[in-house]
């Protein structure tokens, strides 16, 4: 998304733009150029990047070896096609995207007559957060520190602030233990006689209020939990209203979150956010004005016992949301 909007950005001052990325991509570019083949990576797509796909980013075996093959043909095709189309002056933006934490892999966008300098490949890299940016440095030794930040941008009229139900708490993403979703459903046992929404792709639910994660084998019986709901994907519009009227939003991610989106989309709703302090939450979240941040599992109890959401004024959050 950060490049589409980069190439629209660049196309509209006047500049001659290159896309280099998947054949046929729908991108205001210039010219397109194709790095990657469309069948490659349709599989990948529908799974990692379609926000209704059941098996939306749920870790599935066929979801890393396809993540291989786009990054292996990418790399491998890459430098041919930029030697073919880059002269002297020219620069080249790269898009920094978290495929697999164990990988990295940039999308390009070269753009003429703008003289930076710095190595093609390395140079001129946009990040998504600043503690990304530094995650990346620390990871990467031969990555050149010629790098910017860009925040996502959201528009602020698809989000709004809406009567907040007491008590309610959303769990907004892909259902799975690297986004803390057992963490999740074990605060919703310490609290009994509140609500806990959980919205996101899952391999399968079944009228037994069975979710399946992964595979047969990493199942969650929702019976379990009896103050859970199961809400399933839910759509721009269905998003605007749920994230309006919870009275938290609760995202444990136990990796390194570049971003978190979900979590810029509560407050842009006027919903505070509990988050781990760690990843670019560290940038987006505001300790005590915006959410709180939870070093260890007790902090995210602490919270909730105190109800320290309710301290904090939804206007203020959605407009540092907006402003920054």
């Amino acid at each position: 998304m950060l490049a589409i909007k980069l190439c629209s950005m660049f196309r509209s001052r006047g500049h001659i733009v290159y896309f280099y990325g998947i054949e046929d991509a729908e991108v205001s570019a210039s010219k397109i150029v194709d790095v990657i083949a469309k069948n490659d990576y349709d599989e990948v797509s529908r799974v990692s990047n379609d926000f209704k796909d059941p098996r939306y980013m749920t870790g599935l075996p066929v979801l890393s070896e396809g993540k291989q093959k786009i990054i292996d043909n990418f790399a491998k095709n890459l430098q041919i096609k930029l030697h073919a189309y880059y002269t002297p002056g020219d620069v080249v933006l790269h898009i920094a995207d978290c495929i697999p934490e164990d990988h990295y892999f940039k999308k390009m966008i070269h753009i003429e007559a703008l003289a930076m300098g710095g190595n093609i490949y390395n140079s001129n890299v946009i990040f998504i957060t600043e503690p990304y940016r530094q995650y990346q440095y620390k990871k990467y030794e031969t990555l050149i520190k010629n790098s910017t930040v860009i925040l996502p941008w959201f528009n602020p009229n698809d989000y709004k602030i809406g009567k907040k139900k007491d008590d309610t708490y959303l769990y907004l993403a892909r259902c799975g233990k690297c986004k803390g979703l057992d963490t999740y459903l074990n605060i919703s046992k310490e609290f009994p006689d509140r609500k806990f929404l959980i919205a996101g792709g899952v391999v399968e639910y079944n009228k037994k209020r069975n979710i399946i994660v992964d595979d047969e084998n990493n199942k969650i019986h929702l019976n379990d939990y009896p103050n859970v709901k199961y809400m399933g994907i839910v759509d721009a519009k269905q998003r605007k209203i749920l994230l309006s009227r919870v009275s938290l939003l609760i995202q444990p991610t136990k990796y390194f979150e570049p971003c978190g989106w979900n979590v810029i989309e509560a407050m842009l709703s006027g919903t505070p956010v509990i988050v781990p302090l760690k990843g670019g939450f560290c940038q987006t979240v505001i300790h005590g004005a915006t959410g709180f941040f939870c070093n260890v599992y007790q902090d995210y109890i602490t919270y909730l016992e105190r109800r320290s959401y309710k301290t904090l004024i939804p206007e203020h959050i959605r407009d540092y949301a907006i402003t920054n």
